[in-house]
């Protein structure tokens, strides 16, 4: 067992450094599409604007009517 792990783990790094698939350029030669050369007008929004955005009381409510009770 700790041998196919260590080959899993050998063949991911191999497949990420190696390779390259995590790169934007092998999804494009594999036909994938990029959401930016679909929709050129959109600007998404970055983490820490979006988490200051969520502490403050303008946020808007991603799942209306929805709450969490403690049992």
């Amino acid at each position: 067992m700790k041998q196919d792990m260590t080959a899993i783990g050998l063949e991911y790094a191999y497949s990420k450094f190696v390779r390259g698939d995590n790169f934007s350029e092998y999804a494009k030669y594999l036909g994938y599409f990029d959401p930016m050369d679909l929709y050129p007008e959109f600007v998404p929004r970055s983490f820490q604007p979006f988490a200051k955005e969520l502490r403050g009381v303008n946020a808007a409510q991603l799942f209306g009517g929805f709450s969490l009770k403690v049992w």
